[in-house]
Parts: structure tokens; C-alpha cells; sequence
């Protein structure tokens, strides 16, 4: 009877340990943060002064990200890009967006969307005041949906050396 006990004491711990890491597994890969966008950086030199800021944006398949403006009655979360204050640079207007823009109107709730699926090149014309051996620093924030999902938004540091 004790050689009984001790074996099913010994296939409940096993049991046990399983379904634990089952769980524990399970909950891991449920929490893992999801990053459908991957943003690299870029310089172009257009002249002894000035130069192009890229921050290309690829998105995965399925999710999409919002442009920097939107409609009024948007509910999206629109793309910020903050350049650090940098005495040596002047920037030339806003960071322009090359991909195609598309427009998601939710018709039952008045919204209208404006959106990036794919990728979309964020750039920024920049004109270099000294000589360009330094480096131009600043953030990006973006929100990233599905049709029924969306991620918080969030936020990343960029560094660009101008050469």
C-alpha cells in the first residue's frame, strides 16, 4: 500500500510539473511582446549642406501604422517623429511620408483613418550649419493595429551619424 502511494504521489508530481510548464510555456509565449514594425535609419547627402533624415518603416503583413496627420474625427494614434534640438541643424518643414497612404473610413462610427500598410519612408530634409561630422539624434512613435487589434504605441530612439 505505501509503494501505491508513493507511485501515484510520484505521477502527481509529474502531472503536476507537465501542466506547469505547459502553462508557464503557454503564458510565455502568449506575453512576448509583438513587434510588427522594424524601423532602420538613414542619411542621403543632397548637397555640401544639406541632406535627407530616412526612417524606413516596415511593417508586417496584416498591421498597418498611422501617418503623422489624421483627421479630426480620427481615433488613431498618429506617428510622431521628435528631432533632439541640435544648434548645427536647421530641418526644412515637416518629415515627409513616401508609401502609399491609404484610407480606412469606418463607416458605422464617422471615422476615417489614414494608414501606412507595408512600409512607408519617413523623411526629413535637414540643412548642416558646420561641418557635418556630428550626429543627429530624435524619436519616433508609431501605433501599430490590425483590423480587431492594436498595440500601445510605442517608442524609439534613433542616432544618425552625418558624415
Amino acid at each position: 500500500m505505501i509503494l501505491n502511494l508513493s507511485l501515484q504521489n510520484k505521477l502527481f508530481m509529474k502531472t503536476i510539473f507537465v501542466l506547469f510548464a505547459l502553462i508557464t510555456n503557454s503564458a510565455f509565449s502568449y506575453c512576448q511582446i509583438q513587434d510588427p514594425v522594424k524601423i532602420s535609419y538613414g542619411v542621403k547627402k543632397i548637397n555640401d549642406q544639406t541632406y535627407e533624415i530616412h526612417l524606413l518603416a516596415v511593417i508586417d503583413k496584416g498591421w498597418h501604422i498611422y501617418s503623422q496627420e489624421q483627421n479630426k474625427e480620427a481615433v488613431a494614434s498618429p506617428t510622431k517623429i521628435v528631432f533632439a534640438k541640435n544648434t548645427n541643424v536647421v530641418l526644412i518643414g515637416k518629415p515627409k511620408e513616401l508609401g502609399q497612404k491609404i484610407t480606412n473610413e469606418l463607416k458605422d462610427l464617422g471615422i476615417v483613418n489614414l494608414q501606412y500598410e507595408d512600409k512607408v519612408d519617413f523623411v526629413q530634409r535637414i540643412i548642416i550649419k558646420k561641418n557635418p561630422l556630428f550626429v543627429v539624434k530624435g524619436s519616433i512613435t508609431y501605433q501599430v493595429c490590425t483590423e480587431v487589434q492594436c498595440l500601445p504605441d510605442k517608442t524609439i530612439d534613433f542616432t544618425i551619424p552625418i558624415k
